[in-house]
């Protein structure tokens, strides 16, 4: 959440990014994904979200993979 926090900031969408993902036992991707850029935000919260779950694979393998964990 943090690394995606980053970029929503380093991409100019915000000054102040908190990111929430919820995930489901059994199920890959996340069952819900919550911006909340402190009133910072260039463009809505709901907006942001739809474009981190665009541009970011959030399945538990691509986060391994991605943050090289193992």
């Amino acid at each position: 959440a943090r690394y995606i926090a980053k970029n929503v900031v380093a991409a100019g969408l915000a000054s102040r990014c908190t990111v929430q993902l919820a995930y489901a036992i059994g199920v890959a991707e996340p069952v819900s994904v919550l911006i909340d850029t402190h009133g910072t935000g260039t463009i809505d919260d709901e907006r942001i979200a739809d474009i981190v779950r665009e541009n970011f694979t959030l399945t538990p393998k691509a986060i391994i993979e991605t943050l090289d964990l193992r």
